[in-house]
């Protein structure tokens, strides 16, 4: 189905419930509106297909306040202000065995942004570009990003956040990988702001900033925890691993490799280690160091 960069493909409204099955929908258009290809606010169900080559201000391929899965389907070279590929606001959203690439926003979430409930599984956002969270912006205290056994990798920020950006939202990755990532600003991997991220048994490898080359914990309302997580070759000209403003944990993680100004920059807060590793040394501690090296 096409939009012949003319119209929206599709609107679901209220009450109803929608599955969407093995089609592409392609070149929608939302001129100064939402969801170039789909404007959801109904309990909406998309399977193996196809979502790509769509603009609108916010949403570029897909739009949705209602309930939306997403599943083994692929987002492609969508256009939008914010949430390229798709923008969720309110309701929840399910994205499972999917691709969301090379999509590109003029401010914020080159792949998603959201300011309601996520859950990223299985799936790969690649690629994709913004201002602000290349592959992912959690937005407002509304916000909870779940990105589970997924891949970030070679998403861009022109300022902050390369593969994730959080302002004030909560968001936990957990046994994924984001890799090669890149922001001109702070947090090559993931940039957090007053927000909490827990990051549990993923990895964090050979992302880029200026600081924070891994991430860049910004606010002193940050709250930042690590468990069994590895932050590994990444490189910033401060904190190539990790730059901390917020408060800290760090449970058998490992910090290592980091290029730049090394491994660890405490700016403010406390940075507590328990049986981790921090390749240059234990100088960003400040808290309390249980069997770390």
């Amino acid at each position: 189905l096409s939009g012949d960069n003319l119209r929206r493909i599709a609107s679901f409204s209220l009450g109803n419930t929608v599955l969407i099955q093995n089609l592409g929908l392609i070149d929608g258009l939302a001129s100064g509106g939402v969801g170039g290809a789909i404007h959801n606010v109904a309990t909406l169900t998309i399977e193996n297909s196809v979502i790509a080559g769509n603009s609108a201000v916010s949403g570029g391929g897909i739009y949705s306040s209602g309930t939306l899965a997403l599943r083994n389907s692929r987002v492609l070279d969508n256009i939008a202000t914010n949430g390229a590929g798709l923008y969720t606001l309110g309701g929840t959203t399910l994205i499972e065995g999917s691709v969301i690439s090379d999509n590109a926003a003029s401010q914020q979430g080159g792949g998603l942004f959201t300011t309601a409930k996520v859950r990223v599984l299985q799936s790969e956002l690649s690629d994709n570009t913004a201002t602000h969270g290349g592959g992912i912006h959690a937005d407002t205290t509304d916000a909870e990003a779940v990105v589970e056994y997924s891949t970030l990798s070679g998403n861009q920020a022109t300022q902050h956040g390369g593969g994730i950006f959080t302002s004030n939202g909560v968001v936990e990755v957990r046994y994924s990988t984001l890799a090669a990532q890149h922001a001109d600003g702070k947090g090559g991997g993931i940039h957090i702001g007053a927000g909490t991220l827990r990051l549990v048994q993923s990895t964090l490898s050979a992302n880029t900033a200026a600081s924070g080359g891994g991430i860049h914990s910004d606010n002193t309302l940050a709250t930042l925890v690590l468990e069994y997580a590895t932050l590994a070759d990444n490189v910033a000209d401060v904190g190539g691993g990790l730059f901390s403003t917020g408060d800290t944990t760090l449970d058998g993680s490992v910090i290592t490799g980091s290029s730049g100004s090394g491994d660890c920059h405490r700016a403010n807060g406390e940075i507590a280690a328990l049986n981790s590793f921090i390749g240059d040394g234990l100088t960003c501690i400040n808290g309390a160091a249980v069997g770390t090296l």
